[in-house]
């Protein structure tokens, strides 16, 4: 199975949420900081190993006027 991992500024987060959404229920195994790590776990570690172990990274900011 392919496995996405989703960097997104908090400003973004809804947005984010959205996306990891819509491709969760496409069966593409996703990673979103907010929602995939487990209370108490050592964030920087997680997302470094999800990032490397990642098919396919996606990053998101929207540029603000």
């Amino acid at each position: 199975m392919s496995s996405a991992f989703i960097s997104y500024s908090t400003k973004d987060e809804e947005l984010a949420k959205k996306l990891y959404s819509l491709t969760s229920m496409a069966g593409i195994e996703m990673f979103l900081a907010g929602i995939s790590i487990e209370p108490g776990s050592k964030w920087t570690d997680v997302i470094f190993e999800k990032l490397d172990k990642a098919d396919w990274v996606s990053f998101w900011h929207q540029k603000r006027l």
